[in-house]
């Protein structure tokens, strides 16, 4: 009896003594296990609050936009356009520039280049456009330089596609431009948009150059001054004291029959005639117009038809 009693006891210190160590050395483990999987559960249910694509949509655009933030600008191998006060609006695809050289080259044909532009400028028609455009100090010295002469082939190209040419002017800036092997350069031009107001757009309209054709009655080796000569001979009297700095150019056309020499004779011989017309019939001051010949360089028609002849047998007036 006394035998089990001391085996009981000893049953229950060493049940004491494990049950002692079990709990210092479990204890924390579970605590720990069972506060991380509260912790994770927490998580998981933040995280299926929110639609999986919307958080990667988000990110992509929090990322995308830094990345237009910052690279933007740098990027200079297209053709950005500003709008005056407002900052960047869009750009247009690539083009380059290649050294000594007065054209620009784009990626696609001109027209679909510039597409973007044309319909901005036709949607919101009371601006003006100021070509920048880039060269430098290392390219072959010319008079305009090649910032200027890039910027008017630029211009030329956006009047062939619409844009009134009055309402664009070139700006150059000598930059330093790294050229490469093959002498090209992406970029080096920019496009700012400005607001025009009435005052403005009147100037400009006074500035205008006027170009016009007139069809007098043509003899052999005179004119007989028509209907259409003496209207807008009244018309040119009108535009010359409205605007007394203005000068007149008179050209003479002809057709092809004859020789050339023989044509440009007869062109300058008309042109002569209607600025006598004009300064002993109308009164203008005859320092105020130049009489030239064209002869039969520039048809508008073909020589090869009566009508078409007809039709290159002209006066023309540029107004300056």
């Amino acid at each position: 009896m006394r035998g089990f009693f001391l085996a009981f006891i000893f049953f229950l210190l060493w049940f004491l003594v494990a049950y002692v160590y079990l709990a210092n050395e479990t204890t924390p483990k579970i605590a720990s296990y069972i506060s991380s999987l509260s912790f994770s559960k927490g998580i998981s249910e933040n995280i299926t609050l929110q639609d999986p694509e919307e958080t990667e949509n988000e990110t992509e655009e929090v990322s995308g936009d830094l990345f237009y933030k910052e690279n933007l600008l740098q990027n200079q191998a297209v053709l950005h356009v500003f709008k005056d006060g407002i900052g960047y609006l869009f750009s247009l695809d690539t083009l380059y520039i290649r050294k000594n050289v007065d054209s620009v080259f784009f990626s696609t044909y001109d027209r679909k280049y510039f597409d973007k532009l044309l319909v901005y400028v036709s949607e919101n028609e009371n601006v003006e456009l100021l070509i920048e455009s880039d060269y430098s100090a290392t390219e072959k010295f010319a008079t305009p330089n090649m910032g200027i002469r890039r910027g008017e082939f630029l211009l030329n190209k956006l009047s062939e596609n619409g844009l009134d040419p009055y309402y664009i002017s070139v700006k150059s800036n000598i930059k330093e431009l790294i050229f490469s092997e093959e002498n090209t350069f992406y970029g080096g031009m920019q496009i700012l948009l400005k607001p025009i107001d009435s005052i403005r757009k009147a100037e400009i309209e006074k500035n205008r150059v006027i170009n016009r054709t007139v069809y007098p009655t043509f003899t052999f080796s005179k004119i007989i001054a028509n209907k259409e000569l003496n209207d807008f001979a009244d018309e040119l009297k009108s535009i010359l004291a409205s605007n007394p700095k203005r000068k007149v150019q008179i050209i003479g056309h002809t057709d092809n029959i004859g020789s050339a020499i023989d044509n440009y004779q007869l062109g300058l011989k008309y042109a002569q005639q209607v600025r006598g017309f004009l300064v002993n019939n109308k009164g203008i001051d005859g320092s105020k117009l130049s009489a030239f010949s064209r002869g039969e360089e520039n048809p508008i028609d073909d020589n090869n038809t009566h009508q078409g002849r007809k039709n290159n047998l002209r006066i023309e007036f540029i107004i300056e």
